[in-house]
């Protein structure tokens, strides 16, 4: 149900209000839409929070500008199940990988991948996929030099926030 109410002012302006009724359904649909939002919006909060965190626990790296931070987002099924296509990380560049994190790295032909850090192998990284089924790594790339591994994935920032 409308009703519409219209009325001047004393300037000879006209004023209109709406007002309408919602049945209980409706109702209940519309705080679901609220509910859903707010735990969005607690998302994105957590995301900040953990993003300030980071780059908080980085200390003088940060503030120096020795480090840069970055974004990057996945692509590709090779990283699964830790990764999932469209994810947005939180890079740090420049810094130093250790064996199981997840990092950064250029191929020798120039291709730029999300993978895992397997271990040390002479001057370089040997890198692997999670999904060892899809996608390609060191087992078909060879060892990635220290040079080409651009960075550290600290965080995942979107969706579900949370340190890796």
């Amino acid at each position: 149900m409308r009703a519409w109410a219209g009325s001047y002012t004393p300037h000879g302006r006209s004023q209109w209000a709406e007002t309408s009724t919602v049945g209980a359904v409706k109702a209940a649909r519309m705080f679901a839409v609220m509910r859903e939002n707010m735990s969005v919006l607690s998302e994105v909060q957590a995301g900040r929070d953990l993003l300030a965190a980071t780059l908080l626990g980085m200390g003088q790296a940060a503030t120096t500008g020795r480090r840069r931070v970055g974004i990057a987002v996945v692509r590709g099924d090779s990283m699964r199940p830790a990764l999932r296509p469209g994810q947005r990380l939180l890079v740090l560049y420049g810094a130093r990988a250790r064996p199981g994190r997840i990092v950064v790295a250029r191929f020798a032909d120039g291709t730029l991948a999300v993978k895992r850090a397997a271990e040390r192998r002479g001057s370089g990284w040997w890198l692997l996929s999670d999904n060892a089924g899809v996608g390609v790594d060191s087992r078909h790339r060879g060892v990635v030099p220290d040079a080409d591994v651009a960075g550290v994935v600290r965080a995942r920032l979107w969706p579900w926030p949370r340190p890796l």
